[in-house]
């Protein structure tokens, strides 16, 4: 917490999970969310800017939709984030959703990886770089393993050949009520 504060990133009443700066990103190990929800919600931000993060954001919004989720998450959002300045809640809730589905929903990783290929790898590509800097042996590293498993299995079925790459360099970050 105190990194955080020093980062610039600490907020009045506000729990921040985690946030991107420089294509680098940060997390607040005391943070009440699941790993998984943060890891996946600040890898979408690392997209943010590219024409990959652009088929991201209509593919995931359209599956939201379709179950029904989209407008209900938005609202919350929009709550969660009042007061605060310069934020994209477009992007939050796409940060949102993808944290949530990327870990829990293989429809979706599934639609992902045969609709977006290249979406797909690049994800895969940051979460495997993820485990390989996360503390090893740690319940966090294991949690990140098993992700990785699950993509790694949906990516050997899944035809990802030609798939390009960017990264961007904004900050965003994703925010929890205490």
């Amino acid at each position: 917490n105190e990194a955080l504060k020093e980062s610039g990133f600490a907020i009045e009443g506000k729990t921040i999970n985690g946030f991107v700066k420089d294509g680098n990103i940060a997390l607040n190990i005391n943070s009440n969310k699941a790993l998984n929800t943060v890891v996946g919600h600040e890898i979408t931000h690392i997209l943010e800017g590219t024409e990959l993060y652009n088929e991201l954001q209509t593919v995931i919004t359209e599956y939201a939709k379709t179950k029904g989720d989209y407008d209900s998450r938005l609202e919350a959002i929009t709550r969660l984030y009042e007061g605060v300045d310069n934020v994209n809640l477009e992007n939050e809730i796409t940060a949102d959703l993808v944290g949530d589905y990327l870990f829990t929903d293989s429809d979706f990783i599934n639609n992902l990886s045969t609709t977006k290929p290249n979406v797909f790898k690049r994800i895969y590509d940051e979460i495997k770089y993820f485990l390989k800097i996360a503390t090893a042996g740690s319940k966090e590293a294991k949690e990140l393993e098993k992700v990785k498993k699950v993509f790694k299995k949906v990516y050997s079925e899944a035809d990802t050949s030609n798939v390009e790459t960017n990264s961007d360099s904004s900050v965003e970050y994703s925010l929890s009520s205490i």
